[in-house]
């Protein structure tokens, strides 16, 4: 899951409660993908708390 959308569309399938879902700042970013996971092909959520890099697309 290389992007933020892509994220809420998988955990709204997977039935998270979207209200429960958490983006916080990376502590060590990627400089390639949005999201920073352990796994960078993940396809499931594992926790409501997701670290993303919002200096990738927002970076104004």
């Amino acid at each position: 899951m290389n992007c933020i959308w892509e994220i809420v569309l998988k955990a709204q399938k997977s039935g998270y409660n979207l209200e429960n879902l958490r983006f916080i700042n990376s502590g060590s970013p990627s400089l390639y993908t949005e999201s920073t996971f352990e796994f960078l092909n993940a396809n499931m959520i594992e926790d409501n708390v997701v670290e993303v890099n919002p200096l990738y697309r927002f970076s104004n």
